[in-house]
């Protein structure tokens, strides 16, 4: 039989030659009502910030909108004029 070190033996361990074995069942649930006694006593948020923010009633009226499409033939039209992409290099 191999002789095995200080090092490996354990309290928790009935048998000396096994391995040292630990039950974290109890440890796992002293930590979930930990966790919920701490989330129960976190106080509520008690200041708070008023913004105004903008309604219906305060709206810019536009003015003009765009329109782009693509038709099937693969036409870009911008407003129902159709672009020519090779003569507008300037971008």
């Amino acid at each position: 039989m191999r002789k095995r070190s200080s090092f490996h033996r354990s309290i928790f361990c009935a048998d000396p030659s096994g391995d040292p074995d630990i039950n974290t069942t109890p440890l796992i649930d002293v930590m979930l009502v930990m966790l919920v006694m701490f989330i129960i006593t976190i106080p509520p948020p008690t200041h708070s910030v008023d913004v105004t923010l903008p309604g219906d009633s305060i709206g810019i009226p536009v003015e003009r909108e765009n329109r782009v499409t693509i038709d099937t033939a693969g036409i870009i039209r911008w407003n129902d004029e159709a672009i020519d992409l090779a003569s507008s290099a300037r971008w």
